[in-house]
């Protein structure tokens, strides 16, 4: 990992990560803040956290079977890594890592680049349809 502020090195990938798909996202993203650093960044495995997003608006998840539960709205959050879950709301989510699940209640912008991920949301938040990308593989994502 790279310094607050500073470059994320990825030192090994799995064969179904495909970085063209994450950089087509993050420019066709223009609005969404997903480049905002980070209020919270969770760089672990096998954890459960509740992020107050009137406090900590940005969420990142880089470890591998984590649920954040989100009160209030959030202004992005971004999951990196597999099988995360999310619940709550959020105006901008971004999926790049594999066999997550994410229960929107409110939500703008959905983008995804993982596969196999599994995103339903509710409602926009402000805008007056969700905003959908989806460059991955096998994932779901629909609107309850």
């Amino acid at each position: 990992a790279g310094e607050a502020g500073g470059t994320l090195v990825v030192r090994s990938l799995t064969r179904n990560f495909d970085v063209r798909n994450i950089v087509q996202l993050m420019q066709n993203a223009s609005d969404a803040r997903l480049l905002a650093d980070p209020n919270v960044t969770v760089m672990d495995n096998d954890k459960t956290i509740t992020v107050d997003c009137a406090k900590d608006k940005n969420v990142t998840l880089i470890g591998n079977h984590i649920t954040a539960n989100l009160t209030g709205t959030c202004e992005s959050v971004k999951v990196t890594g597999n099988h995360e879950t999310v619940n709550g709301s959020v105006t901008n989510a971004f999926v790049a890592g594999n066999h997550n699940t994410l229960a929107l209640d409110g939500v703008d912008t959905i983008s995804v680049a993982g596969s196999h991920n599994t995103v339903t949301h509710k409602k926009p938040l402000a805008k007056k349809k969700t905003s959908v990308s989806n460059l991955g593989k096998g994932n779901t994502i629909t609107q309850k």
